[in-house]
């Protein structure tokens, strides 16, 4: 995948570009998802190039950041970009992870991250967590404006009797400021130390 976008506002297009690994030996027999599912456990890299004209400046690489189609912990989830990716618009960054369970679970969720180029790296400007449960049509979604210091959460019954969105918005300040370049975006590992410090506060 290759977006082209102007990140750092000097009309010219850079670069986003999500790689993935083609190893054979990655792709492996899912049979927990069903008979013939396979499981691709191929890593991901994900670069970031701005356009300098006549050549182009890798301003970030991460191969740690962006999850790969299969996850061996879950084997019944489905690949977290399919229903959501990577985009870019005005000089900003999102990233969205879609996590959906074809067994075993009633509830999808997705995350999305929103960075703002500045200074070489991409700062944290807004973060959107949802959950939707398939069993009772229940969604609850919390929004955190990291510009205006804000956070909105909105409760609403999507599914069967649908019921009027309930908001509440309350002031939030973060005394902390996020980086791109040294976040994890997986909350569920504890091994990540200070990189998913961001996980405690956004919640």
């Amino acid at each position: 995948m290759k977006l082209r976008n102007d990140l750092d506002r000097d009309g010219r297009k850079d670069q986003i570009i999500l790689l993935e690994k083609d190893d054979p030996q990655s792709i492996k027999g899912n049979a927990d998802a069903g008979e013939g599912v396979t499981a691709n456990f191929n890593p991901r890299r994900l670069l970031v190039l701005l356009n300098k004209g006549k050549s182009f400046q890798e301003i970030l690489r991460r191969d740690d950041l962006i999850p790969s189609a299969s996850d061996e912990r879950a084997p019944c989830m489905g690949d977290p970009l399919n229903s959501g990716g990577i985009s870019s618009d005005r000089g900003r960054l999102s990233i969205h992870f879609n996590w959906w369970f074809s067994c075993g679970s009633y509830e999808t969720s997705d995350q999305i991250w929103e960075f703002r180029y500045e200074k070489q790296r991409f700062k944290l400007i807004r973060y959107e967590h949802a959950f939707f449960s398939r069993f009772d049509g229940q969604s609850t979604k919390h929004q955190f404006d990291l510009l205006n210091h804000r956070k909105t959460t909105t409760s609403e019954k999507l599914t069967g009797d649908p019921s009027k969105p309930l908001v509440k918005r309350i002031p939030f300040k973060v005394n902390q400021e996020f980086y791109l370049d040294e976040m994890a975006l997986d909350c569920t590992r504890p091994e990540q130390g200070q990189r998913s410090a961001w996980c405690e506060v956004l919640r």
